[in-house]
């Protein structure tokens, strides 16, 4: 949400009001998002305007509903920010600085933005811009009400942040109004006002890619299994001692994206759907299957086979499926302890998981877990498990590292309380290796980097991207200073052996060409005696 006060001069480098200010950090913000999260939705809003895009909010513009962001509503976002003054001015409009303006009205158009979704959010965020710190004036009726529906913001889920942007030679005071509204917030007392750290705070929102929220699988955790039944497929939970368990990935690799494919006229999405249909013994081969409904084969009626000599061996659904080898139950089966000196940095053989307690399945499950972390973090030590993650996978040998809960100088959750799940190694997978110390997660991956710089530019019609740096190869400048000299003599050498090599073998080419001791091929593929004889008689190097 954009106030149309900002349309007076501003004087941050690269933006001549604060208006486009705003624009130009709801544009990156755009472009980040498009790449980081594409499943994010964005929408943008005016208030201060002298013209509405509803008569039932005055003085409030809707320019973008709350939708997916695409390459069009990047492009109109960026003619907004093109648009001059005068321009901006005749379509839109403003209302003067000293008229008082009713703040709620425009926090209750955002909130009825997210009220018309279908569907249900992960998290609803609004940032308001503007660089009035009073906009109610004196009118304490609209300071209430303001405040009010800043508390139902709250109540909803939404999370309101604003972001001054103070004017020329005037400080922006938060307390006048703004602080108010955001008085239940833990960071109001440190939010700073300086423009460029606010900015650079909303922009670093999109910068990297955001994995989906949401737990990998939920699982039973098997603390003494009664019975061998419990470690059996038909085995439940039941049977044994145990609750539940939520598994999340905390980090996974940066891929592209998967490419899709496109109904190129109207630029929509093609549904692939496949379907087997009977043929008849006397159809053609190469006139097509007809598609007639009576011909279908359901999915059930499918059987899979493998052709061995003369006959077929033909295989069910659940041989496939994995059922058959499926002789530990799915979930976490504990092992064992020991000590966390024990646990090398080298045996992490793959990304760990993160494992929580889940009452869903199991009531009771937080207060076991609990009490089997707070042991673990008071002894030191880890727990060793069998680890099934799904029907058909062979268990793995993890190790199940306790971490405690931290918190920030304002009592807020920094580090979650739970177990890291380690995949261990196998004896065959350890290597004696000698890494420097890096920081994996400051290097671009370049491919990636080159990947959406080209498709931004595609999408934006904007001229081919520059080079991207590189900077998972090595520092040359810093390798010929340091080594120059004797990788320079190193080359020399290898050089002159080079040369050495090839005037050895171009002179022994012509010693063995002109010998008259050597065969032809034909005379040494001859099975005559003679042949024998005359092998040795070849010149040896």
């Amino acid at each position: 949400m954009v106030s149309d006060n900002l349309t007076e001069a501003f004087s941050i480098e690269g933006a001549e009001t604060g208006l486009k200010l705003a624009l130009s950090c709801c544009e990156i913000f755009m472009k980040n998002k498009a790449v980081s999260s594409a499943g994010d939705m964005s929408g943008v809003v005016f208030m201060r305007t002298g013209t509405s895009s509803s008569a039932d909010f005055s003085g409030i513009y809707t320019v973008q509903n709350l939708n997916f962001v695409d390459a069009p509503r990047i492009l109109e976002i960026r003619k907004l920010r093109q648009m001059s003054s005068e321009k901006f001015a005749e379509v839109y409009g403003s209302l003067p600085a000293e008229e008082s303006f009713p703040v709620h009205e425009a926090l209750w158009a955002c909130q009825t933005m997210f009220s018309k979704v279908s569907f249900s959010l992960g998290y609803k965020r609004i940032w308001l811009f503007t660089d009035d710190h009073n906009p109610v004036g004196n009118k304490a009726q609209l300071q209430r009400q303001a405040i009010l529906k800043a508390v139902d913001l709250r109540q909803s889920g939404i999370e309101l942040e604003v972001l001054p942007v103070s004017r020329e030679r005037e400080f922006f005071c938060m307390e006048t109004f703004y602080g108010q509204l955001l008085h239940d917030e833990p960071d109001v007392d440190s939010l700073p006002t300086n423009l460029t750290q606010r900015i650079a705070d909303l922009l670093s929102h999109g910068s990297s890619l955001e994995p989906s929220r949401r737990r990998a699988s939920r699982l039973p955790f098997f603390l003494v299994p009664s019975t061998a039944q419990a470690l059996t497929t038909e085995g439940e939970p039941s049977h044994a001692l145990a609750f539940g368990v939520s598994i999340y990935c905390l980090v996974r690799p940066a891929v592209r994206p998967r490419p899709v494919r496109l109904f190129a006229p109207a630029n929509e999405l093609v549904t692939v759907k496949r379907r087997y249909y009977k043929v008849c013994n006397d159809a053609h081969p190469h006139r097509g299957v007809c598609t007639d409904p009576e011909n279908i084969v359901l999915p059930q009626d499918l059987v899979k086979g493998l052709r061995a000599g003369s006959r077929t061996v033909y295989f069910e659904n659940a041989e496939l499926s994995g059922r058959s080898r499926q002789f530990v139950a799915v979930g976490i089966h504990l092992l064992g302890f020991k000590p966390l000196k024990r646990l090398k940095p080298w045996y992490h053989l793959r990304a760990a998981q993160f494992v929580y307690p889940d009452e869903g399945l199991a009531k009771g499950s937080t207060l076991w877990f609990t009490t089997l972390l707070s042991v673990c973090l008071r002894r030191q030590i880890f727990a060793i498990a069998l680890y099934v993650q799904r029907r058909g996978m062979p268990p793995r040998l993890v190790a199940l590292v306790p971490q405690a809960e931290k918190l920030n100088e304002n009592r807020s959750q920094i580090v979650s309380s739970g177990f890291h799940l380690v995949h261990l190694p196998y004896q065959e997978d350890v290597r004696q290796l000698t890494l420097p110390k890096s920081a994996p997660d400051l290097v671009a991956n370049p491919r990636l980097q080159r990947h959406y710089a080209e498709l931004e530019a595609l999408a934006l019609e904007l001229p081919s991207p520059k080079e991207v740096p590189d900077h998972t190869l090595p520092n040359f400048q810093q390798i010929k200073e340091r080594a120059g000299k004797e990788i320079e003599a190193f080359a020399a050498l290898l050089h002159r052996h080079a040369s050495f090599e090839g005037q050895l073998s171009s002179s022994l080419a012509k010693k063995v060409a002109h010998s008259p001791s050597t065969l032809a091929a034909a005379e040494l593929r001859n099975d005559s005696p003679g042949s024998s004889e005359a092998i040795d008689c070849i010149p040896h190097r």
